[in-house]
């Protein structure tokens, strides 16, 4: 149960954050692809969800707590994630063309 409560604060905050960021964009430094906020928010929440949903955030109290986490060691866990980014960009690209 907490864990479902975790990921419903989780991803109040997040879209709290994209809505606060609708008009900024995020540059992947390793090739300077450019992401909409929605997109970036979209990957980071689904990531996080799977995280709470393996337990990673158990001791957390809440779900501002989690998104402050993720935020205090955001190039940690992006560098881990950034492959999946680049995966998910390509699949994207691959399917409009």
């Amino acid at each position: 149960m907490k864990r479902e409560q975790l990921i419903r604060e989780v991803k109040e905050e997040y879209a709290k954050l994209a809505d606060l960021e609708k008009q900024e964009t995020f540059i992947n430094e390793s090739d300077e692809t450019v992401i909409s906020s929605d997109k970036y928010y979209e990957f980071v929440l689904d990531k996080v969800i799977n995280m709470i949903s393996y337990g990673a955030f158990d001791t957390f109290p809440t779900g501002k707590d989690v998104v402050q986490a993720v935020t205090n060691n955001k190039n940690l866990l992006l560098t881990k994630w950034n492959n999946d980014l680049e995966r998910q960009i390509d699949n994207v690209e691959n399917t409009t063309l």
